[in-house]
């Protein structure tokens, strides 16, 4: 089966690739389904990135912005992920609470870079705003004056501000004479659609380990039998850990990792 990721360049002030949005596609037309969940085309976007195409293939030496909606940022998903190569993208759509603002703060605990996308000069949040680190500017949906109230606001307040939805050389140039970081849009690049196959085996493990993770108290023990008698799973596992949650200690234990890593 064939499976998709496009990928949008997000450009320097020196027009140098910094990064690339990576986003979810299910088909050749290069357009978001919008049948499919923020959740679920986020977590497939990261297994076809991860285990299909591999990261270093889509970024290279850059950075990949990934979306992420409440459900996934509340379950830490981005804490599996590298700090030094993801920027996590928070949807404008996001309702914040207590619990998402915790999450947040450990991911800030953690080095990552957080970016809030799409933001709109009516953005009710102040307080997420303060906590992320680059403001995604909507270019189409502010008007030139919101933009320059944006910036100057933001600016003032020491984010990393990206113009995005940038479509035309003079709107390019006014954004950067303003002061803009970082730039994205269809003026550069619309997104280029990368294509791969994806793994059609599933090992009697995984669908054992899958089993257990959705009983409604799942027994790491159990889990980690399992994963201990498939040496391929358990390296990666320990590598994964060992790369991400520690740093003056290495994990060999196949249960202290998934207890590190919880549910």
């Amino acid at each position: 089966m064939e499976i998709y990721v496009a990928r949008q360049p997000i450009f320097d002030r020196e027009s140098k690739v910094y990064g690339y949005e990576l986003l979810y596609r299910n088909s050749e037309t290069n357009a978001f389904d919008p049948s499919v969940s923020d959740e679920q085309a986020t977590s497939e976007l990261l297994i076809n990135s991860y285990f299909s195409f591999g990261m270093e293939k889509l970024i290279g030496k850059g950075r990949a912005f990934i979306n992420f909606n409440k459900s996934l940022l509340t379950q830490e998903m981005p804490l599996l992920l590298d700090p030094r190569k993801v920027v996590v993208e928070l949807l404008e759509t996001i309702e914040p609470d207590e619990a998402l603002y915790e999450v947040l703060i450990k991911l800030k605990q953690h080095h990552y870079t957080l970016a809030l996308d799409d933001f709109c000069a009516d953005y009710k949040y102040p307080r997420l705003v303060h906590m992320v680190d680059i403001i995604k500017v909507d270019f189409m949906q502010n008007t030139k004056q919101e933009i320059r109230d944006i910036y100057n606001t933001m600016r003032q307040s020491g984010k990393v501000l990206l113009a995005e939805k940038i479509e035309s050389q003079e709107v390019y140039e006014w954004a950067r004479d303003m002061g803009f970081d970082y730039f994205q849009g269809y003026f550069f690049s619309r997104p280029s659609l990368m294509k791969s196959h994806a793994v059609k085996y599933i090992s009697p493990q995984d669908i054992a380990i899958l089993k257990e993770m959705s009983a409604k108290d799942p027994d790491f023990k159990k889990i980690a039998l399992i994963i201990e008698r498939e040496p391929i799973t358990a390296y990666k596992l320990l590598k994964l850990v060992n790369a991400n949650f520690t740093k003056s200690y290495q994990i060999s234990s196949i249960l202290q990792a998934l207890a590190l890593l919880g549910v």
